[in-house]
């Protein structure tokens, strides 16, 4: 989706990949993984709007590309049933799928931030957002926004009711 098949093959290099195997699969599935990392966060599928692509939104782009690469890339070699399972190549598999899976922990927490990616405003799906307090919490147990509503309203005073 962020990545082609010819991004992946620049990683793939000369490495036999089954015809039974799309590598197009692999790109398609791990954008869908990527979006599990960025939901609440962003408006998924990620697309940098025209209006404010920019050199620094192009930043966002190559991000989104590379962790799509990555993680599809090192999602396929593990999946490859290669002569004498290739302990050298799995471990490769394993090195770009654990540093792809960082990079979105750290986009989720966001440590890095996508410029240009529209952010998602939409409060009614009851998604955690990272360094947010939701009042709309599906929690009513905790009676947040009744407490936030009395303690935080600026008409409440302290002999309105008992402490």
């Amino acid at each position: 989706m962020y990545a082609t098949t010819t991004d992946l093959d620049q990683i793939l290099g000369k490495l036999p990949v089954s015809s039974g195997m799309s590598k197009q699969d692999f790109i398609d599935s791990a954008a869908a993984e990527m979006h599990t990392y960025m939901i609440g966060l962003y408006d998924v599928p990620i697309t940098v709007p025209s209006s404010v692509a920019t050199t620094v939104s192009g930043i966002t782009s190559n991000i989104l590309k590379s962790i799509n690469q990555d993680l599809a890339t090192g999602r396929l070699i593990l999946a490859l049933d290669t002569a004498g399972e290739n302990e050298t190549i799995h471990n490769y598999g394993s090195w770009l799928v654990d540093n792809s899976i960082d990079k979105l922990k750290q986009i989720k927490s966001q440590g890095i931030f996508l410029p240009g990616a529209t952010l998602d405003t939409d409060r009614t799906d009851d998604v955690a957002r990272v360094g947010r307090v939701d009042s709309s919490s599906p929690d009513s147990a905790s009676y947040f926004n009744r407490n936030y509503n009395e303690i935080g309203n600026s008409t409440y005073k302290v002999d309105d009711g008992p402490l």
